[in-house]
């Protein structure tokens, strides 16, 4: 059964989070990624010197720490790019990614990699694959878009047939038809993901994930065979990784 599986699942020699942090120091990192240890290390610090000093930690601090990845994520990207990650990517070229946000990692593919990448995304935000909750700030649409960023949605799918796909957190909290919508008009033989997975998510929120809708997780594992998942640099209570399938022959 697809989610009977384990809560979370470790890649050996893989996830390298000290390599991350020492390479966030150096000119060549993004100022995603070195934003994203700054943060992490000023919470590390705040938390630890709360907790020698009272032995305990404050929730309403650990929530506010929480809103403020979300803010960060939502005016950069759901998942922080990492060299290796964006030169995974790159490799699998001509690449087609649909729902960009604000298209920092498609930006840095084409300018740090070289990569032939061609990006879209909505103008806002769209009910027809996710309904929004009046409170929830998170569904918010990204800030500044970046020059790489045109305006489109799943329809550029079937545009765009010989490009391989590139979706990153399509379904808001796991829920809506994004992803599925895409996935119906894709005929390419690979298939990126950025986000959480069923074996690979803390499981707050879904067995299979916040990233992707259960529809497009059944429809993936029905048509696709894993090839490669690269763990990525996680805000808290995510877990986020880079994925690479491969279309089963009996599929295509």
């Amino acid at each position: 059964n697809l989610f009977n599986g384990p809560i979370t699942e470790k890649i050996a020699d893989e996830f390298d989070l000290s390599g991350w942090a020492a390479y966030a120091l150096s000119d060549r990192a993004n100022d995603y990624l070195k934003l994203y240890f700054e943060k992490t290390a000023l919470w590390g610090r705040y938390l630890m010197a709360q907790f020698i000093a009272s032995g305990t930690f404050a929730v309403s601090d650990m929530n506010v720490m929480q809103m403020e990845s979300m803010c960060i994520r939502n005016s950069h990207a759901w998942s922080v790019p990492t060299p290796d990650a964006l030169k995974l990517l790159a490799a699998e070229g001509p690449l087609l990614e649909v729902g960009c946000g604000n298209g920092l990692w498609a930006q840095l593919l084409h300018d740090d990699c070289g990569a032939d990448i061609v990006a879209f995304d909505t103008a806002e935000w769209d009910s027809t694959y996710n309904e929004r909750e009046k409170d929830d700030e998170a569904a918010v649409m990204m800030g500044q878009r970046l020059p790489i960023v045109r305006r489109g949605g799943p329809e550029q799918v079937q545009a765009h047939p010989t490009r391989t796909l590139l979706l990153m957190w399509p379904d808001y909290r796991g829920r809506g038809s994004f992803g599925s919508t895409c996935l119906q008009n894709y005929v390419g033989a690979k298939l990126l993901l950025i986000g959480e997975w069923q074996g690979s998510t803390c499981g707050l929120v879904n067995a299979w994930g916040q990233s992707f809708s259960r529809d497009f997780v059944l429809a993936v594992e029905a048509d696709f065979e894993l090839e490669r998942r690269l763990p990525l640099p996680s805000w808290p209570l995510a877990l986020d990784s880079v994925m690479i399938w491969r279309r089963r022959k009996d599929s295509a």
